[in-house]
C-alpha cells in the first residue's frame, strides 16, 4: 500500500498545475504596452483583473487599442476606457511569452474578450 501511495504522490508532483479558466464581466479599467501588452478589467464587484496578452500567438487583443506617449510607452486609448466586456483568462507560467520574469513565474494571460452593447 505504500508504494501505491508513494507512486501516486510521485505522479502528481510531476504533474503540472492546470488552472480553470476564469470569466469576469466588467469594464476596461486600463492597458498599457511596453515589451509586453496588458489590461485591466474593472469587474463589477470592484475588482480589478489584470492580464496579459500573447500578442504574438493569436490574442483577442489589438494592437490598434493602444496609442504611444512622448516615452515610446503605450496606453489604452481612451475610447477603450469604459467599455463593458467579458473575459476569459487563465493563470498560466509566463514561458518565453513576456520580458523579464522567469518562465516559471505565473500570470494572467487573455484567452477570450468579447465587447457587450
Amino acid at each position: 500500500m505504500h508504494n501505491r501511495f508513494r507512486l501516486f504522490f510521485l505522479v502528481m508532483m510531476a504533474t503540472p498545475v492546470i488552472a480553470a479558466a476564469s470569466t469576469v464581466t466588467g469594464v476596461m479599467a486600463e492597458g498599457e504596452f511596453t515589451d509586453d501588452a496588458r489590461i485591466f478589467v474593472r469587474a463589477s464587484n470592484g475588482k480589478v483583473i489584470e492580464a496579459y496578452c500573447d500578442m504574438a500567438h493569436h490574442s483577442p487583443c489589438k494592437d490598434e487599442w493602444f496609442f504611444a506617449d512622448n516615452d515610446d510607452v503605450r496606453h489604452l486609448k481612451k475610447s477603450m476606457i469604459g467599455k463593458k466586456v467579458t473575459l476569459r483568462y487563465e493563470a498560466e507560467k509566463a514561458g518565453d511569452r513576456l520580458e523579464g520574469p522567469s518562465p516559471d513565474d505565473v500570470y494572467n494571460f487573455v484567452k477570450d474578450l468579447r465587447f457587450s452593447k
